[in-house]
């Protein structure tokens, strides 16, 4: 039995994803499948009769994607089309870029 100190450590663990070649999976979903690995772990760290406090953090960090490949954002809007007869119109799609405060 470990009695008379206290210990304190903290060590980072770092995920790098890359991908070549190909269309990158979502990164939020990257980060959603972590967090659940990293909360199995947790309760498995939980459930053993340990002294003190143990807990693990994922901790974003930082943006996913570098300024040079942000993604771009849409809308899709009907749009009413007026024709010259007037008993005839017609609905078509616009897409419209949305900027950073949009979504």
């Amino acid at each position: 039995m470990r009695t008379g100190y206290l210990l304190h450590m903290e060590h980072k663990f770092i995920v790098t994803y890359s991908v070549d070649g190909d269309v990158p999976i979502c990164p939020d979903y990257l980060h959603k499948q972590l967090d659940r690995a990293v909360q199995m772990l947790q309760g498995d760290i939980d459930a053993k009769e340990l002294m003190g406090n143990h807990s693990l953090k994922l901790q974003a960090c930082g943006p996913w994607f570098p300024a040079h490949v942000k993604p771009i954002y849409f809308k899709l809007e009907p749009e009413l089309q007026a024709s010259g007869n007037k008993q005839q119109a017609t609905v078509a799609m616009k897409l419209t870029q949305l900027d950073d405060t949009e979504f």
